[in-house]
């Protein structure tokens, strides 16, 4: 072999080697990669148990009179018995006072009386625990106010009281004495312009006006109204807008409502003064149990309208009637779920909340 030609050989193979030896070289003086990080996986927060509904076995509700009330508070009583896991009973007490005190203080869960009762019955820190669960309206299942006199009798405005005999203030209600003397004198007639008489029974004050003792009666509208308008005859008066207002201004929760034709003895549709009926609690009652007793009933409405001809009164739109107390937050959770519940009623309730404090 030429020396050339050994030359050549030699280079051939160092270049080889050379080639042979690069990417390892390459790799050596690299440094060594940075490791991807990696987001550790968020342990999920465990699962919030939901909160136990508790309820009592028992709960009792207290109810005074033998007005439309007591039969309504009694069928109720029978259905959050039927439809929840507690059983309801009635208990007879001796005034609305009395029923409502026990309710602030716990001992009871219910009594049905209109809006006027808490109103006149209890100090402004009770009124502060009052809350409503829900109404009943219409002539049936609200509490209707009229003055009644004959047919003949020569009245059919209030003006027309003038120079009457009035059977005006019941002391034991104490806010009849300054209804009537709002609505007189909206009309321009003063005490002084009448012969104002007190009465202490209802029934012997129809049988004063039937027989022509008295001219005119401010009453409740129910039985009397209904015997009296079978016997001799009746006249309702209508209140005009200005006597609906100055009475309003009160802040009893009276209001403006019809007492329509062929109820109670009343011939023609005629707007006198009323207040809704009201299941009323206290924030003594817990969110559950409201929550359960407003929907034993509203579940059940029908089952309630059939009972009774009071009953009729309580429906869905009937329910949030009176906005003088608040509503209890069971009620108003079971309201807002049954879509009944707007966001206007929640500045009402706001105000509510603070208007006894």
């Amino acid at each position: 072999m030429s020396k050339k030609v050994l030359i050549r050989l030699t280079l051939a193979l160092c270049l080889t080697a050379v080639l042979l030896a690069m990417p390892l070289m390459t790799a050596c003086g690299q440094p060594e990669p940075t490791p991807t990080p990696t987001t550790p996986t968020p342990t999920a927060e465990p699962t919030a148990e939901p909160k136990p509904v508790e309820l009592p076995d028992r709960i009792a509700y207290t109810q005074s009179g033998k007005g439309k009330g007591t039969p309504l508070l009694s069928y109720i009583a029978e259905m959050v018995t039927k439809y929840t896991p507690m059983s309801a009973a009635l208990e007879t007490v001796t005034s609305p006072a009395q029923a409502l005190k026990l309710i602030i203080a716990g001992e009871s869960q219910g009594a049905m009386y209109a809006v006027p009762s808490p109103i006149t019955a209890l100090t402004n820190e009770e009124k502060d625990q009052i809350r409503a669960l829900y109404c009943g309206g219409g002539v049936r299942s609200a509490t209707l106010y009229a003055v009644h006199t004959k047919p003949d009798a020569g009245i059919k405005t209030l003006a027309d009281l003038k120079g009457k005999d009035f059977y005006a203030e019941k002391p034991s209600i104490t806010f009849f004495a300054p209804t009537v003397d709002a609505f007189l004198g909206a009309n321009g007639v003063t005490r002084a312009d009448l012969n104002w008489i007190q009465y202490d029974s209802g029934s012997d004050a129809f049988r004063d006006l039937k027989e022509g003792r008295v001219d005119a009666l401010f009453y409740v509208a129910g039985s009397g109204s209904t015997e009296m308008g079978e016997s001799t005859g009746m006249f309702v008066v209508p209140f005009d807008d200005a006597a609906i207002k100055a009475v309003e201004a009160l802040g009893y929760g009276l209001q403006g409502m019809e007492w329509p034709a062929g109820t109670f003895g009343n011939d023609t549709d005629t707007i006198v003064l009323g207040s809704p009926n009201v299941h009323w609690s206290s924030t003594a009652m817990s969110e559950d149990v409201a929550y359960a007793i407003v929907k034993a009933v509203y579940d059940n409405l029908k089952e309630l309208q059939d009972s009774q001809v009071a009953g009729t009164g309580f429906t869905k739109e009937n329910a949030l009637l009176q906005w003088d107390f608040a509503y209890h937050a069971g009620a108003v959770k079971y309201f807002k779920e049954a879509g009944m519940w707007t966001k206007e009623m929640d500045a009402k309730q706001d105000a509510l909340l603070k208007k006894y404090k």
